[in-house]
């Protein structure tokens, strides 16, 4: 856990305490939050607030565009600003400011994540095994942990983070601990990559004194820079097209996991389930703390039913374990 550091400003005492509030809810305070707080402590020192109060001109200065820097940064400054103001009236301060949804939502990103076609992903899985390995990573572990990566829907710390002791190759069963906001989940990998699974494992006997399931020559963990250079090569192979007008350079190896939920419910809604009956279900698969998050997903497959549907086609056999299986 990141050390909480020295306050100067006039929640000197307070914001320790809100800090360690956030993390006993089970928030992910570490490094980057903690020092956005910190920042926000230099700011009212530097520009001479000594009260205790959070007022509309402070939020406006605090939030002011910096130069070039994006509307997601600001809005992580106007989000730390809300927050500490809840806190705040919670333990019953007055004179605090609160900003509404209506002031915060200029702030709220507009990004569109890519999502991969059916023929994209097709691509993708023909020629992962093809990249030349210069990373100590070989090419067999970077085709695995690529298929268990979108087959399972994860995030990319939730593949780099399994542990052999994670997963039940019988059942297919894998746990997924410690994830976002500190959040235990057990997803079932289908039966098709259970049995890769297996293959892999066999073929790739684990050392003893090795922690991680997925691992580089050397028996440690694989590098999340690794493993993104290994993701952009292959779509470079792929011939999966450039991001125009875009910061990023080639779809997001977090892209995947969007697809994934775009996929998954475009198929709920092709073979004509009840899609709220069975969001829930998708919500706990995907480690959401809330149904909102899945709902977003949700509205873009609705809004986007008709370029979205032929994106299944031929991807899903075999992806999930049937339902009403003597090992589920």
């Amino acid at each position: 856990m990141y050390k909480i550091p020295e306050f100067i400003g006039p929640f000197k005492d307070i914001l320790p305490n809100f800090i360690n509030y956030q993390r006993s809810l089970g928030y992910d305070y570490q490094k980057p939050t903690v020092l956005r707080f910190k920042e926000l402590d230099n700011f009212l020192s530097k520009y001479g607030y000594c009260k205790i109060e959070m007022t509309r001109e402070m939020y406006d200065l605090w939030i002011a565009k910096k130069g070039n820097e994006t509307h997601t940064n600001q809005g992580r400054r106007c989000s730390a600003f809300t927050t500490l103001a809840k806190y705040l009236i919670s333990i019953g301060y007055d004179n605090i400011f609160l900003p509404t949804p209506i002031n915060n939502k200029m702030w709220k990103s507009n990004f569109v994540p890519y999502i991969f076609s059916s023929d994209e992903i097709t691509k993708i899985f023909r020629v992962a095994d093809k990249i030349v390995n210069t990373s100590h990573v070989d090419t067999p572990t970077f085709v695995i942990m690529l298929a268990t990566l979108y087959t399972c829907g994860l995030r990319i710390s939730e593949l780099l983070n399994i542990k052999l002791q994670n997963i039940n190759f019988t059942t297919g069963a894998i746990q997924i601990l410690n994830s976002k906001n500190h959040e235990n989940r057990l997803i079932v990998a289908s039966d098709s990559l259970r049995k890769k699974l297996i293959e892999y494992h066999s073929n790739y006997t684990c050392p003893i004194n090795v922690e991680y399931f997925f691992r580089t020559t050397d028996g440690t963990q694989v590098p999340y820079g690794t493993f993104k250079t290994l993701y952009h090569r292959t779509l470079a192979l792929a011939q999966i097209p450039k991001k125009d007008n875009c910061r990023y350079k080639y779809p997001r190896v977090h892209d995947l996991r969007h697809t994934f939920a775009v996929h998954s419910l475009a198929k709920i809604i092709s073979d004509g389930y009840d899609t709220y009956t069975l969001l829930p279900l998708l919500s706990k698969f995907l480690g959401h703390k809330h149904i909102t998050e899945t709902e977003y997903y949700l509205r873009f497959t609705e809004e986007n039913y008709d370029s979205v549907k032929t994106l299944t086609n031929n991807i899903y056999h075999g992806v999930f374990p049937k339902m009403g299986d003597d090992n589920e």
